[in-house]
């Protein structure tokens, strides 16, 4: 792998950030899941039986990953597809009023795992298959320099629009790559799945850092969260990527830095 992907004098060093449940928390892991749950009990969307249990028996059997990113997409699609912009837009500022402030809505490293990487000179990208919409609010508190997810149609939601996780993700990797020259050996990559993988990509394995809060939410089995967390564990050695938790991560990266400083 080339250094630098375009052959330019200006060598930009970048910063890719998965946002679900790399950066944010939240009940469930999942801005949009947290979101539909919100919209639900605004009357936006229109469900027969207990939305809340019945998105808890899917984290805890999602199946294939895609297929259970895609229905949670279609919920919210439909769902909202009928009302206008500003409608939408509202009711998103209401769902992230008390939210963007509250530490349980974000890691402990994610605010300052963003700061340092500003300090450092990496520009703070954050690929998400979200709904753009959803996320614009984010950018200001959390500090990130660019945001790349899915796009609303005029204003209007339609039901293509479920480019989710790692299709949506290998799009934006592929246009980031192509509009900027950056050095593939100072950048940085963080995420938390399989669906990461074209973020990972982007960068040397060394600078690819696979994360997974070994902490269960409220909702979830201890035990099959530790069995999680040495999957993931394998995923990321298998891979030659650098697997942290957020008892580690902030550790590890400075200690990157360090590192690719010596090599200068």
């Amino acid at each position: 792998m080339a250094n630098l992907y375009h052959n330019n004098d200006v060598q930009h060093m970048t910063c890719l950030l998965d946002m679900d449940t790399t950066l944010y928390r939240g009940r469930f892991g999942y801005v949009i899941v947290d979101l539909i749950v919100f919209l639900s009990k605004t009357g936006r969307l229109d469900y027969k039986g207990d939305l809340e249990q019945d998105i808890i028996a899917m984290m805890k059997n999602p199946g294939d990953r895609t297929a259970f990113a895609k229905k949670l997409m279609h919920m919210y699609f439909d769902g909202v597809k009928h009302f206008n912009k500003d409608t939408i837009d509202r009711d998103i500022a209401e769902f992230w009023s008390d939210r963007l402030g509250n530490s349980t809505t974000w890691y402990e490293h994610t605010k300052p795992l963003i700061s340092l990487m500003n300090q450092e000179h990496r520009e703070t990208i954050v690929v998400s298959g979200s709904p753009r919409e959803a996320l614009t609010i984010t950018q200001q508190e959390l500090q990130f320099v660019q945001l790349y997810a899915t796009h609303s149609t005029n204003g209007r939601y339609t039901s293509w629009q479920e480019r989710a996780t790692k299709d949506a993700k290998r799009w934006a990797v592929s246009f980031i790559r192509e509009s900027r020259y950056f050095d593939v050996t100072k950048s940085f990559a963080f995420g938390d799945s399989e669906s990461d993988t074209p973020l990972f990509d982007a960068v040397i394995p060394e600078n690819a850092f696979f994360f997974f809060d070994d902490e269960p939410f409220e909702w979830e089995d201890k035990k099959a969260r530790e069995r999680k967390s040495k999957e993931k564990e394998l995923m990321a050695t298998s891979k030659g990527w650098t697997f942290v938790t957020r008892h580690t991560l902030m550790e590890k990266v400075k200690a990157r830095l360090v590192a690719i400083e010596r090599l200068a």
